[in-house]
């Protein structure tokens, strides 16, 4: 027997537990602790046959057999059960010559508690039985046809397509004489067998027509929905019509020959070769009755139209006439009516359509009129609601009056030469012969007639012409005169008269020297005399004019001198609505600008202040304060000595001569102070210092910071901080952490004690326990926060960790998304189509948004807005579930806690904790 070395020594007086002694013993059987494993040769016996001086014998991987032949069993009777824990395999046949027939699951000379698999062939000599309501029987690799019990006493066959192809008559007997058809689930015809015998087709759907048609789809024969009858497209052979008694109505002869049994009504035209009427017939209802009768006299008495190719010649015409040639009416004492005619001449002019009664010519068409026609009645042309354009033309090309009926206006066009007076003119003339002062030579109103009320429907406006005096070939004077109403019929407001006065109220024209005032709302205004001036009681050299409102103009002492030149002085305070513009400006006092102060170009553009002077520009309204350079140069902030120190250029630059970026800060001197400083005095700050934020996708093509050295004309880069999340450094990073640390999940999704040991199972972590192999032991529960704790990886500490979609190596999966962008308040923004619809399913982008395409990682379909999205997102760090696991490196473990053998404890660092080094 080979030599065996125990794997754990237990302390005396140990008790064990039933899992130790398992894990003992499968040492035992297993472990290469064991010289050659536990065979033949360490039972001390050998391999060979069983004898009756030999146990069964197991070769060295416990094979009841070793792979001699003449080792192996040939034959083996039980004559009890065999029971086989693992699975067996059989490589010759297997002959079962038991014959118990199988009426159950559990009977039979095989049966099996769970599934069976045969990869070829199943021959069955005797029934097929599948015991399970709603059992199914599929065919085919993907089960693409089935045959599915109905759980009572049906079944369902499906598959596609369903072909039954049979040798001899193919017999479908429904018991309830009903036969089903359906698509997709769905009834669409039924065959019916009443009791008497007789077969009912019935479509399922209502308001559809049962359509038979030939092998090119062509319709043959229509039966149509709601007994709307029989539709037959083409040639319909037989030799009778009969009625639903089954009495015959038509009878067809060889020949074409129609018989009928009673009366033939025709509900449009009949053409006939022939009619032969034996005695006095009717047609439709017969006359008075919407139809025709023809007496055994051959009048002729109809109440529809009559169609002849020749003459009609009869005392009375009731109805429509049509003929070739309408003047072909002879021998006619009186037309009572004529209906339409369809071409012919009607009084004179050709129509194309007209009706006509006693009193009234109704044209349905377009008419042209060539010659002089007069109409001693109303003329209409179209009907309320439908009207019709009507054009009169003018002499010259061109010119025309039109009433517009799609636009309901009258449009007066002029002729279409080219010419000062190619206008269109509406004249309002006169036709009195002596004109005199008062009589109106032409007038417009403007009414409401259809309005209720007298104001309401009296004129509310008018313009008139009205003559001033008595015309002759010397005088023609006409005043304008406009009338509006107010709550009375239109009165005078306003004339322009022939001398070109202005009256206002009637004819009030004022005097000379008065002014047109206005009365203020709701008051016309009046003609007034204007206010004199009077100056001061002392000296009038600095008088200026001032309006009070009540006094008119007066003259005012004041300090302020205009002289010859155009040049003020003396101002205290200057207030401006609007703009000042000067060449130079001194003030010695405060200026308030409400407008815009504009320097002229070149040299001389230039604000001065005083030594003791300050420059103060404050915003006290709710609006922004601009401050703006116009002529695309730049803006500059200088010292005394005309250095630059702040230049404005569209870019920023502080100190510095370079504008190529949008903000530039140069410290030039060696002094060791900070170029730029960031502060927050208050002692609770929170939020950013520095935040920097882009609608760009994540990736390489960007840094949020980069920072370079240049001593010998050669940039090379230091730090990167870069645009995917990744941190490079020319050099390395320091911390202060002594361990290497990652997040693990506990298993039973708890926070574990720190300090303790840990292994894996089923890939989370859980707290050591006796029964553990402290070979298994992964490392050492660490603190998450607030700590000198080590250098944690695998945080999530900005989103869930499976946001993106990546490869089974971690590369990120791309994707084109559409981008689209617009302006907010002025400032362009772009916002990402994909996350806008994760939110509101109904989103729409902004009128005027312009869209782009940008290749972005591609977004798990699990990633969730509410839960994951980083203003929701809690990062490991801060949830129980999740455990900061120390792997490697120096890390503090609880005194007495199991460690694996490898790990070396390198100081006590109190009664509780010790130091130790995991490697």
């Amino acid at each position: 027997m080979g030599t065996v070395s125990r794997v754990h020594t237990f302390a005396s007086g140990a008790v064990l537990t039933a899992a130790q002694l398992n894990n003992e013993f499968d040492n035992l059987l297993t472990s290469s602790a064991i010289n050659g494993g536990l065979d033949a040769t360490n039972l001390g016996v050998t391999a060979g046959q069983i004898t009756a001086s030999k146990a069964i014998v197991v070769d060295g991987s416990r094979n009841l057999d070793d792979g001699t032949t003449s080792n192996q069993i040939n034959n083996l009777v039980l004559s009890g059960t065999l029971t086989v824990a693992g699975a067996t395999t059989q490589t010759g046949a297997l002959s079962v010559d038991d014959t118990t027939n199988s009426t159950s699951t559990t009977t039979g000379s095989i049966h099996t508690d769970g599934g069976m698999g045969i990869a070829l062939d199943l021959i069955v000599g005797d029934d097929v039985k599948l015991l399970t309501d709603s059992a199914v029987l599929s065919l085919g690799v993907g089960s693409d046809a089935t045959l599915t019990h109905d759980g009572t006493t049906g079944l369902t066959i499906a598959a596609n397509p369903v072909i039954v192809d049979s040798g001899d008559a193919l017999t479908l007997d429904a018991h309830t004489g009903i036969h089903i058809f359906k698509d997709a689930g769905t009834e669409v015809l039924r065959f019916t067998e009443g009791n008497s015998g007789d077969v009912t087709i019935k479509l399922a759907t209502n308001g559809k027509d049962l359509i038979f048609t030939d092998h090119g789809d062509a319709t043959g024969l229509k039966v149509l929905d709601a007994a709307a009858g029989i539709n037959v497209p083409g040639e319909v052979q037989t030799t009778k019509i009969a009625y639903t008694d089954g009495d015959d109505a038509i009878t067809i002869a060889d020949g074409g020959g129609v018989t009928t049994s009673g009366t033939f009504e025709s509900g449009g035209a009949a053409t006939l070769a022939s009619l032969v009427c034996t005695a006095a017939g009717t047609f439709g209802g017969g006359y008075g009755d919407t139809g025709a009768t023809i007496s055994t006299a051959g009048v002729i008495q109809a109440n529809g139209a009559i169609t002849s190719d020749g003459a009609v010649t009869g005392a009375t015409l009731a109805g429509t006439v049509s003929t070739a040639a309408q003047n072909s009416i002879t021998s006619a004492s009186s037309l009572a009516t004529v209906g339409t005619i369809g071409t012919g001449v009607w009084q004179g002019t050709a129509v194309a359509s007209a009706y006509l009664d006693a009193d009234t010519a109704h044209l349905s068409t377009t008419q042209t009129f060539t010659g002089d026609k007069t109409f001693t009645g109303t003329l209409t042309v179209g009907v309320d609601d439908t009207g019709k354009d009507v054009k009169f033309f003018g002499a010259s090309a061109g010119a025309y009056m039109e009433w517009d009926e799609s636009a309901d206006q009258l449009r007066i066009l002029g002729p279409s030469a080219d010419a000062a007076d190619s206008s269109g003119k509406l004249l309002l003339a006169t036709a009195q012969t002596a004109v005199a002062a008062n009589d109106i030579l032409g007038q417009i109103d403007f009414q409401a007639p259809l309005e209720t009320g007298t104001d309401a429907t009296a004129i509310a406006a008018a313009i008139r012409a009205v003559a001033q005096g008595t015309f002759s070939a010397s005088v023609n004077a006409t005043d304008l005169i406009f009338y509006t109403g107010h709550s009375e019929a239109a009165t005078e407001k306003f004339r322009m008269t022939s001398q070109g006065e202005l009256g206002v109220g009637g004819a009030n024209y004022g005097t000379d020297g008065q002014v047109l005032t206005s009365g203020g709302a709701g008051a016309a205004p009046a003609w007034e005399d204007a206010s004199g001036f009077s100056g001061p009681g002392s000296s009038t050299d600095n008088a200026i004019v001032r309006f009070n409102g009540t006094g008119g103009a007066t003259g005012q002492n004041s300090g302020v001198t205009i002289d010859d030149s155009n040049n003020a002085t003396g101002f205290a305070n200057l207030t401006l609505s609007g703009e000042l513009d000067a060449a130079t400006g001194d003030f010695s006092g405060a200026v308030d600008i409400a407008g815009d102060l504009t320097l002229s170009a070149g040299a001389d553009g230039a604000l001065t202040f005083s030594a003791a002077s300050s420059i103060k520009m404050l915003d006290n309204s709710a609006t922004s304060l601009v401050i703006e350079e116009a002529d695309n140069a730049y803006m500059t902030f200088v010292t005394t000595n005309s250095s630059e120190m702040v230049k404005f250029d569209q870019n920023v630059a502080i100190n510095s001569s370079i504008t190529a970026s949008p903000l530039v800060v140069e410290e030039a001197g060696s002094d060791g102070l900070h170029t730029s400083r960031i502060y927050k005095s208050s002692a609770s700050a929170a939020g950013n210092f520095i935040f920097a934020n882009t609608n760009n996708t994540s990736g390489t093509g960007f840094s949020f910071f980069a920072a370079q050295v240049d001593t010998d004309g050669t940039p090379g880069n230091q730090f990167n901080l870069r645009g995917d999340g990744n941190g490079l450094a020319e050099g390395t990073w320091q911390d202060n952490s002594l361990d290497y640390a990652e997040y693990f999940e506990s298993t039973d999704g708890a926070a574990l004690e720190i300090g303790k040991s840990v292994v894996l199972e089923n890939n989370k972590v859980r707290i050591y326990t006796n029964a553990d192999n402290a070979d298994d032991i992964i490392g050492v529960v660490r603190p998450k926060t607030e700590c000198k704790g080590p250098a944690a990886h695998g945080g999530a500490w900005n989103h869930w960790h499976n946001k993106y979609l990546t490869d089974d190596y971690g590369v990120y999966l791309m994707e084109d998304i559409t981008v689209w962008t617009y302006a907010v308040d002025g400032v362009d923004t772009a916002v990402y189509e994909r996350n806008e619809l994760r939110k509101d399913e109904n989103w729409t982008p902004p009128s005027g948004a312009v869209s782009s395409t940008q290749n972005v990682r591609k977004l798990n379909p699990a990633y969730s807005v509410e839960v994951d999205d980083e203003t929701n997102y809690t990062p490991r760090e801060k949830r129980d579930e999740w455990q900061l696991i120390g792997l490697l490196g120096q890390v503090p473990i609880k005194a007495n806690e199991p460690t694996r053998p490898t790990w070396i404890k390198m100081k006590q660092i109190s009664d509780a904790v010790d130091l130790w080094m995991i490697r």
